[in-house]
């Protein structure tokens, strides 16, 4: 069964948002996501916090899967692919890229992307920079200052957005979302261990795409 999903033009570009929580461009045929931080559990471990390894179990069954659903040429990761220094959970990040000879893997370098770039070339990731262009789309791991005055459209990551709900009786839920302001589209999470920030409409032309479960909500 395919997620939901929801069309959306950012500067004239077609992209596909996805309850997976990453985006589909089909004019290059490239799947965007951002934010997995794998190896945080085995990080946090080694200084005797014990997360536990499932979490990034599930980071790979849902790669897996967007992967099968979409089936890009690319997969472009906006930074913080990898948490940390270097542990052996990298060894099994690397084992599961290596399998996807078809795919390209690019990753936009991150805060955390702090590996020796052997290991990225190893596990067959070109690593670049902030800044570059896909066919008219600029990629960004930080949101550049001053979003509101950049013209060229332009996805980022790095904040890990959520928006918060609240019900009649006062239950509360904060849900992953995409935050489109004006030409700039920031990707949610798509890290099982990552918290959220939690992000609320300021103007009139910002957008909130929350994700609950399959399905997106504009909230």
């Amino acid at each position: 069964m395919h997620a939901q999903t929801m069309e959306l033009k950012l500067g004239g570009i077609e992209l596909l948002l996805s309850a997976m929580k990453c985006v589909f461009m089909p004019q290059a045929n490239t799947l965007l996501l951002a934010d997995l931080h794998l190896g945080k559990a085995a990080h946090f471990r080694k200084n005797a916090l014990p997360l536990p390894q499932q979490a990034h179990i599930r980071d790979y069954e849902n790669l897996q899967r967007a992967l099968d659903v979409f089936q890009p040429e690319r997969v472009i990761f906006l930074g913080d692919l990898f948490h940390s220094s270097y542990n052996k959970a990298w060894e099994e990040a690397a084992l599961f890229f290596q399998s996807y000879p078809n795919v390209r893997w690019q990753l936009v370098m991150g805060n955390h992307d702090i590996l020796h770039r052997s290991h990225y070339e190893a596990a067959h990731i070109e690593c670049i920079e902030e800044g570059n262009s896909l066919q008219g789309l600029i990629l960004f791991h930080h949101p550049p200052e001053h979003a509101g005055n950049q013209t060229a459209p332009h996805v980022c990551g790095h904040i890990h957005p959520g928006i918060s709900l609240s019900s009649k009786s006062r239950d509360r839920i904060v849900l992953p979302c995409f935050y489109l302001k004006g030409t700039q589209l920031i990707l949610p999470a798509f890290g099982a261990l990552t918290g959220l920030a939690r992000c609320k409409k300021e103007q009139d032309q910002e957008r909130l795409i929350g994700i609950s479960g399959s399905s997106l909500l504009e909230l």
